[in-house]
């Protein structure tokens, strides 16, 4: 079977994306997160536009160190407001690269408007690696 070359964030990324508003309780986060078995979720403003990220690991270490419920707290106080984001045409090496340097799981894609479009996880590098790149994808 003949493998095209896989390069930009585009060919890989998860979209349509599922994204949540700031403004959503924790509560309302760890169930969405739960039931579409996600780790990490793209959160955005009343304009559609990113303002943050959350994963599921943020959601345990909040709860953890909190003495009170925090069902009810905006998702807004624990999230991830310095965003690493990029384009839909931005090299998945230089996406890969990122994530290691900074030990994140997950980089949403956005247009130009900063609206996410897409998001890409390790679990779609690697999938990428296995399933559908060529070894050269790294040369």
């Amino acid at each position: 079977q003949q493998r095209s070359p896989v390069n930009y964030a585009h060919q890989i990324m998860t979209s349509p994306v599922i994204t949540a508003s700031i403004h959503q309780t924790v509560s309302a986060i760890r169930r969405l997160l739960s039931k579409r078995r996600f780790h990490h979720l793209p959160l955005v403003d009343d304009a559609n536009t990113l303002r943050g990220i959350v994963s599921d690991r943020d959601l345990l270490r909040f709860a953890a160190s909190h003495d009170r419920d925090v069902e009810n707290y905006p998702v807004e106080r624990l999230m991830t407001k310095k965003v690493i984001s990029a384009a839909e045409q931005t090299d998945i090496r230089a996406i890969a690269e990122v994530m290691c340097e900074q030990a994140i799981g997950a980089v949403p894609i956005v247009n130009e408007q900063v609206a996410v479009v897409g998001i890409v996880s390790r679990t779609d590098i690697l999938r990428t690696l296995v399933h559908r790149a060529p070894l050269d994808l790294w040369a």
